[in-house]
């Protein structure tokens, strides 16, 4: 119950971020005639915010589910970089690790990666509330959405900034806390150079992969300084 409730807590922001999108989502799908059984389903099973908002044109479309899985999978591709760093640790979830790694969404790992868990807590049962409680809320709004997309027919457009307020909000904290930020200054430059130049926003993985190499270029050096000193 302890952990519950710490996860509980931590996750409240990301409540009203799901809810937001999850309305968004569910309004689109009812405003292109799929009901709320199918709706709440790919929420449950799909659980990738920006892959549904973009299933539904495709849907519509008559997209075969081929092209859905190939836009899935570089859409979602990130989410390799972010199972790495959580790989030992899921290991030692037991029952729970296959679940972890479906409900590894942006928000839950800026989560997980930064929060700090209290003394004498269970910090594995903790983690698996904070996805649950993400993934519950995720199912939440998007059910709301279609409920209410049905009945209230409303505008929408701006929620999704939502995640990306919250996001950038996460990694701002862990910078703060972070010893060395040169890899972060180091892609900020890059971003801004290239969306100057290409005057496009999608350059998040490019980007991300520098930034990671930055990172480790500089992490090495301090882990084998701080092994010589040990």
């Amino acid at each position: 119950m302890r952990e519950f409730n710490f996860a509980l807590k931590q996750t409240v922001p990301i409540f009203f971020t799901y809810l937001f999108i999850g309305v968004a989502f569910g309004a689109l799908m009812s405003e292109a005639g799929y009901g709320i059984l199918l709706t709440v389903a790919s929420a449950v099973l799909i659980y990738a915010g920006s892959m549904q908002l973009l299933m539904v044109p495709m849907l519509a479309g008559g997209a075969p589910l081929w092209s859905l899985a190939v836009t899935a999978l570089f859409i979602n591709a990130r989410h390799i970089f972010y199972g790495v760093g959580f790989i030992e640790r899921f290991r030692k979830m037991g029952w729970r690790a296959p679940y972890m790694v479906l409900s590894l969404t942006d928000e839950t790992y800026s989560l997980l990666s930064t929060v700090r868990y209290e003394d004498g807590m269970d910090a594995s049962r903790a983690a698996f509330w904070i996805a649950a409680l993400d993934h519950i809320y995720w199912i939440f709004g998007c059910f709301l959405g279609a409920l209410a997309g049905r009945f209230l027919p409303f505008d929408l457009r701006g929620l999704e900034f939502s995640a990306t307020a919250f996001f950038f909000g996460g990694r701002r904290g862990s910078m703060a806390d972070a010893s060395f930020k040169d890899p972060v200054y180091h892609g900020a430059c890059r971003r801004g150079v290239l969306f100057a130049a290409l005057r496009q926003r999608k350059l998040f993985d490019p980007d991300a992969s520098f930034v990671r190499r930055r990172a480790a270029a500089f992490a090495q050096p301090r882990r084998e300084k701080g092994g010589r000193a040990g």
